[in-house]
């Protein structure tokens, strides 16, 4: 049999390939009785860990501790998101978490002080370059960047130390790619955290979910569809299913604690303040929410998601009735930002003014201004836009031709 191309292969080299892509390969090239060499795709110095996010994305509030006890120091950290939803998301918790901590000291541009870069399609190549130049040798100030598959895609950051992923890549060999960003020397101790919420399972491939949905080594789990076995020593360096069994201490406990990224988050009974609210609050609110929703209907040039991934300019319907069920919770930005579905800072001051008003027991104060105004600028300058009004999709349905 001959190959597509008219002529028996010699050789064929391929990346990262599973059980069924070899054979696939095989069959494509028709290669008769092929020798195969093949090398594990395992990094011994990569532990994996598997949680579910929390939706106050509590998860990763040890990422926010870290950046403000190294701030410039922090070690290198990229985190993979699936949706442009999940970017807004992300960075807005982390520039509202860290507030001025989030960039450091200096008179150059906010968005070249920043301490968190962002590399999408997007991106304008200006900042893009910040980014490269930052994790390959050090030059910038970016040091956590929120990214999707083009980060993944023909670079060697030699020092990153933490890949997460808020929601697993689609398939497996995808997955180990990205993974295999951190820990490029091959010794130095390297993390993949993998965080999840219900929806992200939905775009994920069935091998993927079953890692998801194991209850055993997630190690083993992932590289099931590569290889035969996979053993770690001592198990706290494999995952964090292996770390709770680990006996490699005196008397069968392990020698090592949990890092703060496996610990599981402190979720307690909301005892911050609240307001007693009528069924006619509520309908004033409503009303005056669908009033400012039609007013700034076109006008406005900052965008919103919604909870389905809907962008609108103003408020959507879910997000008013998110902010109408929480309103007697509802005194800051951050409460409107976690409890409303709300992305924009600068709008979720705009809803603490409708509050004020149909309830009129606080007042903004202005460090909410200051903190709103610096956190929408901060997205602005490192999205580089005024709105982030692109379509709600998979992004590697439209990143393809922006690999690197």
């Amino acid at each position: 049999m001959r190959s597509f191309l008219g002529r028996v292969p010699a050789l064929c080299i391929t990346a990262t390939a599973d059980r069924g892509m070899r054979k696939r390969l095989v069959n494509y090239l028709a290669m008769q009785n092929p020798h195969k060499v093949i090398l594990s795709p395992n990094k011994d110095n990569i532990r994996f860990s598997v949680r579910q996010a929390d939706k106050e994305l509590l998860c990763l509030y040890w990422l926010v501790t870290m950046v403000e006890k190294d701030k410039e120091y922090c070690p290198y950290t990229i985190i993979f998101r699936q949706t442009v939803n999940d970017l807004v998301l992300i960075l807005s918790y982390l520039l509202t978490k860290l507030g001025e901590n989030a960039y450091i000291s200096g008179e150059s541009p906010m968005a070249e002080r920043c301490l968190i870069g962002v590399y999408y399609s997007m991106t304008p190549h200006k900042m893009k370059d910040r980014v490269r130049s930052s994790f390959e040798s050090g030059a910038g100030t970016a040091r956590i960047v929120i990214a999707s598959t083009s980060l993944s895609m023909g670079v060697d950051f030699p020092n990153v130390t933490y890949v997460i992923h808020f929601g697993p890549a689609r398939d497996l060999v995808s997955h180990l790619q990205e993974a295999g960003r951190a820990g490029r020397d091959g010794v130095s101790q390297a993390h993949n955290i993998i965080v999840y919420l219900g929806k992200h399972k939905v775009l994920c491939a069935k091998e993927m979910t079953k890692v998801l949905n194991s209850k055993g080594c997630i190690r083993k789990a992932i590289l099931s569809s590569f290889e035969d076995e996979t053993i770690i020593e001592p198990k706290h360096n494999c995952c964090n299913r292996c770390h709770a069994e680990c006996t490699c201490g005196i008397g069968g406990s392990c020698t090592q604690p949990l890092p703060d990224f496996d610990k599981p988050p402190v979720v307690e009974n909301y005892t911050g303040p609240t307001r007693n609210v009528t069924d006619e609050d509520r309908k004033c609110l409503r009303a005056a929410l669908s009033e400012m929703k039609a007013s700034l209907g076109g006008q406005t040039k900052v965008s919103l998601f919604d909870k389905s991934g809907t962008i609108s300019h103003g408020f959507s319907n879910e997000i008013i009735e998110a902010i109408v069920v929480n309103c007697d919770k509802l005194f800051t930005t951050v409460d409107v930002l976690q409890m409303c579905f709300v992305s924009s800072p600068r709008f979720a001051m705009i809803v603490l003014e409708i509050l004020n008003e149909v309830f009129g027991d606080f007042q903004p104060t202005d460090i909410e201004y200051q903190v709103s105004a610096i956190t929408e600028s901060m997205i602005s300058s490192l999205l580089m836009e005024n709105t982030v009004d692109i379509p709600f999709q998979e992004l590697s349905d439209w990143e393809e031709d922006d690999w690197l």
